[in-house]
């Protein structure tokens, strides 16, 4: 007898299902797929996480790049003079041993004071007024700042630094004449007896720096020392800075 197919092209099942079993993944063919992705999340992370980092610094250098102007610009109105430069009666900040003091002073040459925090410092909290509101400039003061000013720093010299990032070090906790600060808060950074060094804070073992030309540099230890070097070389041997407290 001749037995006719009820479903034919379905192997003979109703549901379109091939009567032979399916293989189905073992429990240890799954770890080692598991352990497979793991390793390759592992080779990538790193590489995500550089670039990142990275690009957080970018984005601080630029800060700083605007931040040096908005120096530049207050001193092109102010004699070619700096606010570290120019009296408190005269509308400068000479003299005063608080970071943001003198960062308050050009709030008008600069968009917002969210500048002043660089996107890489998580333990800064990023000020959206210039005002004594209670997210305010004139409250926040240090916390809402993650720059040093260097407060030796003219128009005269155009390598001198306006400004760096706080995780700067040298010989901390000093008073500095020449600036007429007397208060022990400024670190000196005589690249032969100070030991000059970005800390890991911030960005890790590196810096970044605006100058008096008004550019900004990323700097690693060896750039950093011969930066200072190169100002000792024009007489400013301690090239102090005011860091945020």
């Amino acid at each position: 007898m001749i037995h006719v197919n009820p479903w034919p092209g379905h192997g003979g099942r109703p549901d379109g299902v091939s009567s032979c079993l399916r293989r189905a993944f073992t429990l240890i063919e799954l770890l080692v797929v598991i352990s497979i992705i793991s390793i390759l999340a592992s080779m990538l992370l790193p590489s995500l996480s550089r670039a990142k980092a990275k690009a957080l610094r970018i984005k601080c250098v630029s800060n700083l790049k605007q931040i040096g102007l908005g120096f530049r610009m207050w001193s092109d109105d102010n004699e070619s003079r700096f606010p570290w430069q120019t009296a408190p009666s005269q509308g400068g900040t000479r003299g005063l041993s608080e970071a943001w003091q003198h960062y308050a002073v050009i709030s008008a040459e600069l968009v917002t004071p969210r500048l002043l925090v660089c996107p890489s410092d998580r333990s800064r909290t990023e000020a959206q007024l210039w005002t004594t509101a209670a997210n305010g400039f004139a409250t926040l003061k240090d916390e809402a700042l993650s720059f040093t000013v260097g407060v030796l720093a003219s128009e005269e010299h155009p390598m001198m630094h306006v400004a760096t990032d706080r995780n700067i070090f040298g010989l901390e906790d000093q008073t500095c004449a020449e600036a007429e600060i007397t208060a022990p808060v400024v670190t000196r950074l005589d690249p032969d007896r100070d030991d000059p060094h970005w800390g890991s804070g911030i960005h890790v073992f590196v810096g970044n720096a605006a100058l008096t030309d008004g550019s900004a540099q990323m700097l690693n230890k060896s750039a950093l020392l011969s930066h200072l070097r190169q100002n000792a070389s024009q007489g400013f041997r301690n090239n102090w800075v005011l860091p945020p407290r």
